[in-house]
């Protein structure tokens, strides 16, 4: 996750979860006081004056649920290695945060006058809740932008290898437009592959070589998700036969697939010829 205001607020609830957790383990040394500062319920207050296992146990169990929060916030920052469900780990824990924060509204006034630790406490619990709901937000946000990355990446991959000589010709294409290739860049190399092809039409050279271009990117149209399918509408399909004149672009036209044919037409609500 990139180091942006989003980022920043769910570190700083990272640290109030590992402090929170920390301060439960403490109030085992701390004894009896400890536990009724900290407003714990009069079982484990009793159990701690008692000496039974019920207080720590209990300051145990909670401060190992908030170490997990920190755990999985800190996975979200990619400071820690990756956490499976951590999406709907940081969601379920805003959830709880947010409404600990407003649950405990009726209590802020007493007989004794308004809790002031209460107030604290749930102001805190709300701050730490919604903290955790952003970088929520954010996380999955950005796993989804590295998930398409990862599948155009793959598409980018295969195509290479499975038209190596129009890849080159995309490359120097490329190139010679922008510079130096970047991982970063591929939707343009992606257009540069329809100005390729759009060159080929213009020296008339043979449209049956492209017929396996056309299948090809037919197919991936057809059963590839919705991101490859941009790329191949977006990227290709609507530079196709750019400048080109309508005697050239006959038999290419010819050759393309009923579906690419269709995008070409639904965009530019003509045919090339």
């Amino acid at each position: 996750m990139q180091q942006n205001i989003e980022s920043r607020l769910l570190m700083s609830a990272t640290v109030i979860a590992f402090a929170a957790a920390v301060w439960h383990l403490l109030c085992i040394w701390g004894g009896p006081s400890w536990f009724a500062f900290a407003r714990a319920p009069e079982q484990l207050i009793a159990s701690s004056k008692q000496g039974t296992l019920l207080a720590p146990l209990g300051a145990i169990v909670v401060a190992g649920l908030m170490f997990t929060c920190s755990a999985f916030a800190l996975s979200a920052l990619k400071i820690l290695p990756k956490l499976p469900f951590t999406t709907v780990a940081l969601f379920v824990i805003a959830t709880v945060g947010i409404v600990r924060g407003l649950i405990a509204i009726p209590m802020f006034i007493t007989e004794q006058g308004a809790d002031t630790w209460q107030i604290v406490a749930s102001s805190v619990w709300f701050y730490t809740g919604l903290c955790f709901f952003i970088g929520a937000k954010q996380y999955k946000s950005t796993h989804k932008e590295y998930k398409t990355k990862m599948i155009v990446l793959s598409f980018y991959n295969e195509f290479r290898e499975k038209f190596p000589d129009i890849a080159l010709k995309t490359d120097q294409h490329y190139i010679k437009q922008w510079g130096e290739l970047e991982p970063e860049f591929i939707y343009t190399w992606f257009e540069c592959v329809a100005s390729v092809v759009n060159n080929e039409m213009y020296n008339k050279s043979d449209a049956a070589v492209y017929t396996g271009l056309f299948e090809y990117l037919s197919s991936q149209f057809q059963f590839a998700g919705k991101e490859i399918r941009e790329y191949i509408d977006v990227g290709i399909i609507e530079n196709l036969f750019w400048q080109v004149t309508p005697i050239n672009a006959a038999p290419y036209w010819q050759v393309l697939p009923n579906d690419l044919k269709t995008l070409y037409v639904n965009f530019h609500q003509q045919t090339p010829i």
